[in-house]
């Protein structure tokens, strides 16, 4: 089980109220785990883009306009997106590290002062007060709060997923029938395959179309070449 620090947070944000100190003291302690987070995401962004500008220094011909960092073309998509699965690749490893060497000891430091705060433990916080709730709740779940900084793969909250239901939650009051529970089950994977699309810069309709033309003729051993993360349009085949 792996616990989602957003959710942690939002109960001591919503303390603010009622232990305005506390809170903050708390939210402080929070705010240095995420720092931790922006730290490794920030490095290996500095570091790919460097991996990049000498690639392109390499590969670019010397009369050729480079494309500018956000824009949207069939040519510099492969690029994005090979340098967004080299950020992914490079950020599990230093994710990890950082937060063994950083984030790790943090937690162990606001631990000790959630353990401090409660009445029971010598501290002036009344247990159902919301203070005192947002620190059981964060240390009933503590265990599954800390997974995250066992694998670099796991993100210390799970915003981004909810980001991406918040699409079909749209879609539920715009379209209210998916037809029958087989089509509720095809909306289900069609909502992943383009949200997986978008995950890897992939343009999701460019990625329909091409799979939808191919996929007949591939074997099943190749299926796996049509995800989007390794999916390569026909004609770069």
């Amino acid at each position: 089980e792996v616990a989602c620090w957003a959710h942690a947070r939002r109960k001591f944000y919503d303390a603010r109220g009622s232990d305005p100190a506390r809170s903050a003291q708390a939210l402080a302690h929070i705010k240095l785990l995420y720092a931790v987070e922006k730290q490794a995401r920030q490095e290996v962004r500095k570091s790919v883009k460097q991996e990049v500008e000498a690639s392109a220094k390499r590969e670019v011909p010397n009369n050729a306009e480079a494309t500018h960092a956000g824009e949207s073309s069939d040519h510099d998509a492969p690029v994005n997106r090979a340098a967004a699965r080299r950020f992914h690749e490079l950020l599990v490893e230093h994710r990890y590290r950082l937060r063994q060497e950083l984030a790790t000891p943090r937690l162990a430091d606001f631990k000790l002062w959630l353990e401090s705060q409660q009445a029971e433990r010598g501290g002036s916080v009344l247990p159902k007060s919301p203070m005192g709730q947002a620190i059981r709740y964060a240390l009933n779940q503590w265990d599954a709060l800390c997974v995250y900084t066992s694998d670099g793969r796991l993100a210390i909250d799970n915003n981004a997923s909810e980001n991406a239901l918040r699409r079909v939650a749209i879609g539920r009051k715009n379209w209210l029938f998916a037809g029958s529970d087989n089509g509720g089950r095809t909306a289900a994977t069609c909502f992943s395959l383009i949200a997986t699309c978008q995950r890897h810069r992939v343009e999701p309709m460019a990625y329909l179309r091409d799979v939808v033309t191919r996929i007949a003729a591939i074997s099943v051993s190749q299926l796996r070449t049509l995800l989007p993360d390794r999916w390569q349009p026909a004609a770069a085949h």
